[in-house]
């Protein structure tokens, strides 16, 4: 793979460029600009102590673009020897300031998804190709045009009372969830570059994962346990889901004892009433299975229907995709699909999860995303599997 070219000027520009538009659509981008005008800057990747965390790419490009400033013009003041001047000057500091922020506060998650494109390069070697993916996983990301998602509400209301469940499609998707979109096509990097030969590979991509979202850990530990397992490797298997559990539990009772539970505290604060680990571990779930859990089985038809909504156009896409003669990537047909449906079958696990202490019915559209952006290339390569036969 060391022969492939990242940087090919046009492809990489429309990914950029796309990436960017798509998580300032789906980041509320207007509503930060009005909360920004009101002198509110404390979103949510700031905290450098919570889990989900993501603030350690925000602050490092915040510090990047703020050493860049150091080279403009922002106010006499801003450096020594300042002379009078009886006239007024433009404040290019209030500006500057401005335009950091959200240059920070958005481009750090064009940074997470930079996988993204990474991956394209290694699947694909032609110029076109590499476009035509890139714009079908803009699409994804950004929930598909308004015609297509039509078309699954039309298709399913010939079936049966499919719900129209729009919300899907446009929810916010926060600064964690764009990481673990990336940090799954991480995974897949890494397994077609071998790494999972490595024991101490997997322990390493689960504690980064595990700083960036409560699952990634998991994810991580159920992939490189799967890659050990297809090499027969039953005992490494086996020691690497565990060593990847026990840096994903380090890290999070480094957040739990030194830091902040983020999006934690109602239930952690039942489970600090109880006296045991059990009984704590009982009221910690039960809180979520009665205010979210329960209804992700009680609606379980509107869960699955909002689910295959969400699956259709990546399916369709991947398998159009598919039948489309491609100078693909040297690496076997059968790699590939391993690389790709380890992570996803990871991912789905905790989504599985997720039905007992997650809202799924309200944001399935964001809590699905990492799975789907793999189903798409899934769709292709096994559709490229198939024609080949």
């Amino acid at each position: 793979m060391s022969n492939q070219s990242w940087i090919k000027p046009i492809p990489l520009t429309i990914f950029l460029v796309g990436a960017l538009l798509v998580v300032m659509t789906r980041g509320n981008a207007s509503n930060v600009v009005v909360q920004m005008a009101q002198g509110v800057s404390d979103f949510d990747d700031t905290c450098l102590d919570c889990h989900r965390n993501t603030a350690w790419l925000h602050h490092s490009l915040h510090l990047l673009l703020v050493a860049l400033s150091q080279l403009f013009f922002l106010g006499a003041d801003a450096g020594p020897f300042a002379v009078p001047t009886p006239w007024a000057y433009v404040d290019s500091a209030s500006h500057n300031k401005t335009a950091i922020f959200l240059m920070a506060h958005f481009g750090s998650r064009v940074l997470l998804i930079l996988p993204v494109y990474f991956l394209c390069c290694l699947l694909f070697k032609s110029y076109i190709h590499r476009i035509v993916y890139i714009i079908a996983m803009l699409a994804l990301l950004g929930g598909w045009p308004a015609v297509l998602v039509n078309i699954v509400f039309q298709i399913g209301g010939y079936v049966v009372n499919w719900p129209p469940s729009y919300y899907l499609f446009p929810h916010q998707i926060f600064n964690f969830d764009w990481a673990s979109v990336g940090f799954v096509h991480l995974l897949v990097i890494a397994l077609l570059s071998k790494h999972d030969s490595k024991w101490w590979a997997g322990p390493l991509y689960a504690a980064f994962g595990q700083v960036m979202m409560d699952n990634l850990g998991m994810v991580a530990g159920i992939c490189f346990f799967l890659a050990w397992l297809y090499r027969r490797s039953y005992r490494g298997a086996f020691i690497q889901l565990a060593l990847c559990g026990g840096a994903s539990a380090a890290i999070m009772l480094m957040f739990a004892f030194f830091g902040r539970m983020q999006m934690e505290h109602a239930g952690m604060a039942l489970a600090a009433e109880q006296t045991g680990i059990i009984s704590g571990a009982q009221a910690w779930l039960g809180y979520y299975w009665e205010t979210m859990g329960k209804y992700n089985f009680l609606w379980l038809n509107v869960t699955i229907a909002n689910f295959i909504s969400l699956c259709f156009w990546p399916i369709v896409a991947g398998v159009i995709f598919g039948l489309i003669p491609a100078k693909g990537s040297s690496v076997p047909n059968d790699q590939l699909v391993r690389a790709l449906a380890f992570p996803a079958a990871g991912f789905m696990m905790t989504l599985f999860l997720a039905m007992f202490k997650s809202g799924l019915g309200s944001d399935m559209g964001r809590q699905a995303l990492p799975f789907l952006s793999l189903l798409l290339p899934l769709a292709w390569i096994g559709t490229v599997a198939l024609r080949r036969g």
